[in-house]
């Protein structure tokens, strides 16, 4: 199985949160205007299941998706 690493981040200029997924790109994102709020790393072997996976462990912490202040 393969470990991937899921990002809570959070935009200031459009007031938004959102999880994506722990790629060189994504890093580049959220080096230019983004804030990593938490991560979580799951070794599960299907990408959709560890994006639910990951979505209700940041649930749990309190963190949920927004974007313009509306949860999504």
């Amino acid at each position: 199985m393969k470990t991937t690493e899921y990002l809570f981040c959070r935009n200031n200029v459009f007031n938004s949160q959102f999880i994506v997924r722990s790629t060189f790109l994504n890093r580049l994102r959220v080096r230019f205007g983004c804030k990593v709020i938490a991560s979580c790393s799951l070794n599960i072997p299907s990408s959709s299941e560890a994006m639910k996976i990951a979505k209700a462990e940041f649930a749990e912490a309190g963190l949920i998706e927004q974007c313009m202040g509306v949860e999504l």
